[in-house]
């Protein structure tokens, strides 16, 4: 569970190529109480936000469409593999998903 203070939260940054994308959240003074994003809400907004598909995912990870799928859909958890596989496919940390899975 996260308490957020301050203007501006970055929850991460991804590389692909030359671009850099971020996903901020802005806030104000007031604490935003107790709130987790699990990691499949993590990983599908990920993915809507760099307008990459489930299929795409697969296909970069190397895993099948079924194990993407069920991750997004949280009937699956991230294991260490799915995580080494979206770190190589993504360039977010393996350890940032697999802490992800334990919130």
């Amino acid at each position: 569970m996260v308490t957020l203070f301050g203007d501006c939260v970055t929850l991460w940054r991804i590389k692909i190529g030359t671009q850099i994308y971020k996903l901020n959240i802005m806030t104000t003074n007031q604490s935003i109480e107790d709130f987790s994003i699990t990691a499949a809400e993590t990983l599908s907004d990920s993915l809507e936000a760099l307008g990459m598909s489930q299929d795409d995912l697969a296909i970069r990870t190397g895993l099948d469409k079924k194990t993407i799928s069920m991750v997004i859909s949280g009937a699956e958890p991230i294991t260490h593999k799915t995580a080494t596989a979206l770190e190589r496919a993504l360039h977010v940390p393996a350890h940032f998903w697999l802490n992800m899975a334990t919130v």
